[in-house]
C-alpha cells in the first residue's frame, strides 16, 4: 500500500513510467525542522521554473527534465512520535513503489535522520548517499536506542 499524501508538480509523471521517484518523508522525532525539509526542497524546485538546469553539451544546456521522467508522489503519511508506525509506512511505500515500477530510481528527502534506518531495510542498498546540513543524531527516540553514539 501506497501511504503517500499527493502533492503537484508541472513536470509530474505517472509512477509505472518515472524513472526518478520523488518521495518526502516529513517525519520528526521532535518539534525540528526536519519535518519541513520535503515541503522546503519542493518549493526550492518550483523556483527554478524557466531556469536553465541540466547537463551542457555542444548545443548548450539540456534540461534534465526533459530526458528523465520523474514522478512526485508526494509524502509518506508519517505517524507523528511513532518511528515504529511511521518505519512500517515507509517500508510498505518503498515496497510498493518497487512493486508498481521496480526500476525507477528512488530519491527521499526527509525528516529525521532516522529514517535512513527503515530506507537502507526497504531498499537494501549497496550505497547510502546521505546529505545533511548538520552531524547531529539521537541515539534514542522515545526511549527506544537506535544507535550507539
Amino acid at each position: 500500500m501506497l501511504h503517500t499524501s499527493n502533492t503537484f508538480v508541472s513536470y509530474n509523471h505517472a509512477l509505472s513510467e518515472a524513472d526518478v521517484v520523488f518521495l518526502g518523508i516529513p517525519f520528526s522525532s521532535s518539534f525540528g525542522a526536519g519535518r519541513f525539509g520535503p515541503i522546503i526542497i519542493r518549493e526550492s524546485l518550483d523556483k527554478v521554473t524557466g531556469i536553465e538546469f541540466g547537463e551542457k553539451t555542444k548545443e548548450g544546456i539540456v534540461d534534465v527534465f526533459s530526458r528523465l521522467k520523474v514522478c512526485d508522489i508526494g509524502n509518506v503519511e508519517i505517524v507523528p512520535a511513532s518511528y515504529e508506525l511511521t518505519s512500517k509506512r515507509i517500508i510498505d511505500t518503498i515496497n510498493e513503489i518497487k512493486k508498481q515500477n521496480e526500476r525507477a530510481f528512488i530519491l527521499t528527502i526527509g525528516g529525521d535522520h532516522i529514517i535512513s534506518l527503515s530506507l537502507a531495510e526497504a531498499l537494501k542498498p549497496k550505497t547510502i548517499i546521505h546529505l545533511d546540513a548538520h552531524s547531529d543524531s539521537l541515539s534514542e527516540i522515545g526511549g527506544n536506542m537506535y544507535s550507539n553514539q
